[in-house]
């Protein structure tokens, strides 16, 4: 069953990319120079959207509304999903389509140098 093939979103939003295709991996996929199966390696590599945003996710330490709050104050660090043209050497894997979508405009996710007294402690 369809369902069974993609992971649920299971906080909110639940409209959001789930796993994307970095932008480094994309580069990789339209490099010439690689071998065919190297660039599909690349393009069927995808990580998760929401890494590196504490409290996502599991809450051993803090509460889930700490990881909305996370979520809200990461928001623009954490890339857009744009489409971007495929590969069009004559060497380009068929697997490989002419058109993908690329996450791009990813920022550092680490919120520890924002910290403000009013935060309250960090973490250990």
């Amino acid at each position: 069953m369809l369902e069974e093939e993609f992971p649920t979103p299971v906080w909110w939003p639940a409209l959001l990319p789930v796993d994307v295709l970095p932008e480094k991996y994309y580069d990789q996929v339209m490099r010439t120079d690689l071998s065919a199966g190297q660039r599909v390696r690349f393009f069927e590599s995808r990580v998760a959207w929401s890494r590196g945003v504490a409290g996502i996710g599991y809450h051993a330490d803090a509460s889930y509304w700490d990881g909305i709050t996370n979520m809200i104050r990461l928001w623009q660090r954490m890339g857009f999903v744009v489409r971007r043209s495929g590969p069009k050497d004559p060497g380009r894997p068929a697997t490989i389509p002419d058109e993908m979508f690329v996450e791009v405009g990813r920022g550092v996710m680490e919120m520890r140098f924002d910290w403000a007294p009013a935060d309250g402690q960090l973490p250990k």
